[in-house]
């Protein structure tokens, strides 16, 4: 697109759960849009997979995730994010968590927020918080 608004890439993500031992391999697809100075969109779609259970459990979940911004400043961004989780032959949740992004400086972010996660019948309490250097 002109102006360059869009991107898109992959990310893989590994990830080895000490207890009770399993390994997590995500791949996903992201992609973002800017629709003007304030306004963003950033989502991500794949899959997620479960290697080394022994007792069996979720395998194989598909996520997305879309989440939009807006730049409140120069240094502060708020968004609200979803995050759609399928198990395959199995059990979905949602999440929807507002949340808000300060730039420290060139090198640092930090990103907070507060949610709530559908599972079932169950509205769950979530909390995140991220530290980000950037190299």
């Amino acid at each position: 697109l002109s102006n360059h608004r869009f991107i898109h890439g992959a990310q893989v993500i590994t990830q080895y759960d000490r207890q009770p031992r399993i390994w997590t391999t995500t791949w996903l697809y992201v992609a973002g849009f800017r629709f003007d100075q304030r306004w963003s969109l950033f989502g991500m779609i794949g899959p997620r997979f479960e290697h080394g259970n022994p007792i069996g459990g979720r395998n194989t979940e598909i996520l997305s995730n879309v989440t939009l911004f807006a730049d409140l400043t120069d240094r502060l961004v708020g968004g609200i994010e979803t995050n759609v989780s399928q198990v395959l032959k199995g059990s979905g949740s949602l999440l929807v968590m507002p949340q808000v992004h300060y730039e420290v400086d060139s090198h640092w972010m930090v990103q907070a927020g507060i949610g709530v996660r559908l599972v079932e019948d169950l509205a769950l309490p979530e909390v995140g918080f991220r530290l980000i250097r950037e190299f």
